[in-house]
């Protein structure tokens, strides 16, 4: 989505080259990277140590 909205900015004159290609790298990086980081946190939930820490706070 984001990927959209930065190529309309771009040719709608919006937004620079340079913008457009910082953009295109963060959508890209936390695309790649968002299930690595979800797998990790549900990792941790399904621990059994983590619900005894979670229950006493």
């Amino acid at each position: 989505m984001e990927i959209v909205i930065a190529n309309t900015a771009y040719v709608g004159g919006l937004i620079s080259l340079e913008v457009f290609f910082i953009l295109l790298v963060m959508s890209l990086l936390a695309t790649l990277t968002t299930p690595l980081f979800l797998k990790r946190a549900f990792r941790y939930m399904d621990d059994p140590r983590s619900r005894r820490i979670c229950s006493q706070a």
